[in-house]
């Protein structure tokens, strides 16, 4: 079903394929100008600082700025391309919506929450377009990364390639036991938020039915308490992402903290 789901996804893409492939080429490009970097940062450690000289430091730092500008310039570029390729999709999906909106039998409307109809087309293609962002300008990326300077560890010390793939586990654990309840808590704020954007619709629209019954003290403690819910979701979905965020810095921390204490040990047993 979700296989469905995505490839239906997918069909607001139409037309602008290539430019995606040619954005995701060149994007791992970018990434890949990132990984002779280590490389460098090693020859500059074991010849060029020991040797004294000023010449070839210079050079190598050179080549450095040299690649993190032209990765910088790169990731703007695909950033741009992803961009303009995703919110074009996302209008298309929202143009779709709108339109089913239209044929829909007037009985619909009389009998189903106008509130959860706007939430639906506001709301949810926003999130639509947040996660499509994420996935193609941060994840892809990431992973490509990944998959480079792992290639790069490999070829430097196998024997740290290890320790830290045994780092990998824990991380995984760690952000999977939270990553649910940040999951949960974000649903909980999410369904918190949708009440809330429903109640202050339902005001502004039953405002003057509510002046004739005199009820506005009434409504008022009725929307407050959506207020005290929101509040109480969206304090507890912050500080779960706080907490998650530190987790994954932590883990980080820790994880070049071992590479380091066990790098270091062998360089010392070694001389």
């Amino acid at each position: 079903m979700r296989f469905g789901v995505w490839r239906q996804y997918a069909q607001f893409y139409r037309g602008s394929r290539r430019a995606l492939v040619i954005s995701s080429l060149v994007s791992i490009s970018q990434v890949l100008l990132l990984v002779p970097i280590p490389l460098l940062v090693r020859n500059a450690f074991d010849e060029a600082i020991p040797s004294g000289q000023v010449r070839p430091l210079v050079v190598l730092g050179l080549l450095m700025l040299v690649l993190q500008l032209a990765s910088a310039g790169s990731s703007l570029w695909t950033r741009n391309v992803i961009l303009r390729t995703t919110k074009t999709a996302i209008q298309r999906l929202r143009e779709e919506a709108l339109h089913k909106l239209y044929i829909l039998p007037r009985s619909v409307f009389s009998s189903c929450d106008q509130g959860e109809l706007h939430d639906r087309v506001v709301h949810e293609t926003e999130r639509v377009d947040i996660m499509t962002n994420a996935l193609l300008s941060e994840f892809a990326p990431a992973a490509v990364l990944s998959l480079g300077v792992s290639v790069v560890l490999v070829t430097l010390n196998w024997r740290l390639f290890l320790v830290t793939v045994c780092l990998v586990p824990a991380a995984y654990a760690a952000n999977r036991l939270l990553g649910r309840k940040v999951r949960a808590s974000v649903r909980l704020f999410h369904r918190s938020f949708e009440q809330f954007s429903r109640g202050v619709l339902f005001v502004v629209r039953a405002m003057d039915l509510t002046h004739v019954r005199a009820a506005e003290d009434w409504e008022f403690r009725r929307q407050r308490r959506r207020l005290d819910e929101l509040r109480e979701t969206s304090g507890s979905m912050s500080v779960l992402v706080a907490g998650f965020a530190a987790t994954q810095q932590t883990l980080v921390a820790v994880g070049g903290l071992v590479v380091l204490v066990v790098g270091g040990s062998r360089s010392a047993a070694a001389s």
